[in-house]
């Protein structure tokens, strides 16, 4: 199958997901995204010099579509401060929990330094900044110090991190088998109650 150069980077980063998802980083491969992308093996290096910068280029995408699912999920919320707070974080746990290849290569230690790679050091740091504003506002409404708001924002990535990487990585273990709804709707609850500390 033949790809039109406008086409071509976006057929790669394809193949790559299809690869980390069946394999993890360790099974992906310039050449395998090649095959999947119907293209020559020599056809990736007009992109990427090398795995790594295929990698930094899904984690990349994967920040970018993280941050449109919370700005939907802030924009859902309305004016709320605290509501906009816990549904940030749902989205960023459900981001995690629906794509687990994207979000490993994100978070992994194949690309330890993000700041290595301009536009994904970019798009990693707004979606962190994105966490500092949603506490920025709680801040201005009287909820907690704006000294606090760092630290905060520390805590709050470190809870929906753990949990969807308990999640996804299958280490959380319920009574009953816990669908993705199911498990959100406890994320929401653990969030509703961290929120909840917010006020007081």
């Amino acid at each position: 199958m033949a790809y039109h150069h406008g086409d071509l980077r976006r057929a790669l980063l394809q193949g790559a997901l299809e690869l980390l998802a069946e394999g993890g980083p360790a099974h992906l491969t310039l050449r395998g995204a090649a095959r999947r992308a119907g293209v020559s093996v020599a056809a990736p290096y007009r992109h990427f010099a090398d795995k790594r910068e295929l990698l930094a280029a899904v984690a990349e995408e994967g920040f970018l579509a993280l941050q449109r699912a919370c700005d939907e999920a802030l924009a859902e919320a309305g004016h709320d401060v605290v509501a906009r707070f816990w549904r940030h974080g749902m989205a960023y746990v459900g981001y995690a929990v629906g794509n687990p290849a994207h979000y490993r290569v994100m978070f992994g230690p194949e690309i330890p330094d993000k700041r290595l790679y301009e536009d994904l050091n970019k798009a990693a740091r707004a979606a962190f900044d994105s966490l500092r504003d949603t506490l920025q506002r709680c801040a201005g409404a009287g909820l907690f110090p704006a000294e606090q708001i760092d630290m905060r924002a520390m805590r709050a990535w470190g809870l929906v991190h753990g949990l969807a990487s308990l999640f996804i990585d299958g280490q959380l273990n319920f009574d009953e088998e816990v669908d993705r709804e199911g498990f959100l709707a406890r994320v929401g609850s653990v969030l509703a109650l961290e929120a909840a500390i917010l006020e007081k």
